[in-house]
């Protein structure tokens, strides 16, 4: 029975975070999918310990801003067309100090660029280019060792990088490397490889797809049809690029499928087709026969949706499904079992925006960001607009245009990247409001510890299209995970904004269906921190 008004009012305490809610088949008249489920933009639950009685504390935690990084001499952008150009692969080099490497494709040259990058250095270098591009092409750039100096174990150990290019159409591919002198890589040191029995110079070329892969010393290529090859020459020389054999090939042919990579997982080999992935073992079989040897017994029937669809983070792969079994969603693996990690809502978000070739293209991919010091994945997907919540439509209802910095709901209460929290296990939006519209892209990549000041490691990214017109896409930015205070701010698009979070709580019955009144809320937060300078109006609404 209802209680009468008179009576004493429950209080009850809403969690931060309860088991995502799913509607099936609920959607908005604008499109949106699981509109009214629990949502987070620019933040995510996480749990702690209580240091007194050990017992978990779950609270929400506002992700760090992103600024400036170091301004680097020459700028990325002047070795082309700055206002054209997107980064499309980032890493990090871990046998180097200070040394980065990413891929810019530049649309008025038709050119990618493979740019050496130094933030504490502030410099640039220009490896090399491959020309006659086109937006829709696939470029992968792996850490591998080269011998220099004399064949293996005469010589040297050397780090060097391994690119792998395939056009867009899939007509062609190319394979190249460069190697590190001195503890940099030089101007115009990438070179093409040239042995005659490397897939892609083969008398009928075939079509290489996805990164290199190096696994004791051997480096490990894929074809569109499935063949894996391996380096080494017929002698399976170890860490050289430049020798190939055309018999040390090995097939991931148990079902009839289209290749998308090789990728490493452990002591293995995982060969990923968009509805199937293989595992294979270094057997150490004597050459030239490839050394590796098939796992028949770890066969999964289901793949990725593409070879930039699969990201490698502490030893666990991810991948992100979307195959013709309608295996949709995203899923890590668990010695040699899948598990899914989407969520209904994550699952909707995905099916609803990978339904065009741009979704599928470089610009979506699989990456890995640093943000207070915890990893997370993000996925890119181009024209991703899923993930909002109910006040994403509102502009002027609900908040104070008094406000120093306004609240937009189509900016801040939405978010067109996705990101996981590994180690929460939750799914929350990551936006940057000033520049919602036109963010394409997040392309990180994470230093080793010895290079900061501090000892602690600094997050590099770059931002694609996220203010059209300008050279965003060769700007450098930092995590700024080293925040003094706890008002974070971003420092792109020319200017400093708050980052705004907002949570969202699923819906709450509460026993009856006569209309409820709310008499009082009360948010339990931490201090906002402002210096006596900052005469700015910061607000939080319910």
């Amino acid at each position: 029975m209802d209680r009468p008004l008179e009576k004493v009012q429950n209080t009850i305490r809403l969690p931060v975070y309860t088991a995502t809610q799913h509607r099936p088949g609920f959607y908005t008249p604008g499109g949106t999918p699981q509109l009214w489920e629990q949502a987070y933009i620019n933040c995510w639950p996480q749990v702690t310990k209580d240091e007194v009685t050990g017992e978990p504390v779950i609270c929400t935690v506002k992700r760090p801003g992103i600024k400036d990084g170091p301004v680097l001499t020459a700028t990325i952008g002047s070795l082309g067309t700055a206002s054209t150009m997107e980064c499309r692969a980032n890493i990090a080099i871990s046998g180097l100090t200070d040394v980065f490497v990413g891929a810019w494709w530049d649309s008025t040259a038709s050119k990618i660029y493979i740019v050496q990058y130094r933030p504490s250095a502030a410099t640039t270098t220009k490896i090399g280019e491959i020309t006659t591009a086109t937006g829709t092409d696939l470029i992968f750039i792996s850490e591998i060792t080269q011998q220099v100096g004399g064949t293996y174990p005469a010589g040297t150990p050397t780090p060097a990088i391994a690119v792998s290019y395939q056009k867009g159409d899939q007509t062609l591919g190319a394979g190249y490397y460069a190697i590190s002198a001195g503890g940099v890589f030089t101007a115009a040191s990438l070179t093409a490889i040239g042995s005659g029995s490397f897939p892609s110079n083969l008398g009928t070329p075939k079509v290489i797809t996805g990164p290199f892969q190096q696994m004791n010393g051997i480096s490990y290529i894929m074809t569109l049809e499935g063949t894996i090859y391996a380096s080494g020459g017929s002698s399976a020389v170890i860490n050289d690029i430049t020798l190939w054999n055309t018999n040390s090939i090995s097939a991931a042919s148990q079902y009839p499928d289209t290749a998308l990579g090789v990728y490493r997982y452990k002591s293995h080999i995982v060969a990923f087709g968009k509805d199937s992935i293989e595992f294979f073992n270094d057997a150490n079989l004597p050459p030239p026969q490839s050394p590796l040897e098939r796992m028949d017994q770890a066969f999964i029937k289901f793949g990725a949706a593409a070879p930039h669809m699969v990201k490698m983070i502490d030893d666990t792969l991810y991948w992100v499904s979307f195959s013709s079994t309608n295996t949709i969603g995203i899923w890590k693996l668990d010695g040699y079992t899948p598990v899914k990690i989407s969520t209904k809502k994550i699952d909707v978000a995905i099916s609803v925006s990978m339904t065009s070739p741009a979704a599928m293209g470089p610009q979506s991919s699989l990456e890995c960001i640093l943000l207070n010091y915890k990893k997370h994945l993000i996925l890119n997907i181009a024209g991703f607009n899923a993930y909002r919540t109910v006040a994403n439509g509102d502009n002027g209802t609900i908040f104070s245009a008094a406000d120093t910095y306004a609240i937009t709901g189509s900016k801040h209460c939405a978010a067109n990247i996705l990101a996981y929290a590994i180690e929460s296990k939750i799914w929350w939006g990551l936006g940057i409001p000033e520049n919602e519209t036109t963010l394409v892209s997040i392309m990180p990549a994470t230093s080793f510890g010895q290079l900061a000041a501090t000892g602690i490691a600094t997050q590099y990214l770059f931002l694609s299209r996220h203010n059209a017109g300008t050279s965003s896409g060769t700007l450098l930015y930092q995590v700024d995970n080293f925040a003094g205070d706890e008002t974070y701010l971003d420092a792109v698009g020319g200017g400093d904004s708050p980052v705004t979070a907002v949570v969202q709580f699923n819906t709450y019955w509460f026993a009856s269906e006569k209309r409820k009144r709310i008499n009082k809320a009360k948010v339990i937060t931490n201090r906002v921190v402002q210096t006596a300078a900052d005469t700015n109006v910061y607000k939080m609404y319910i």
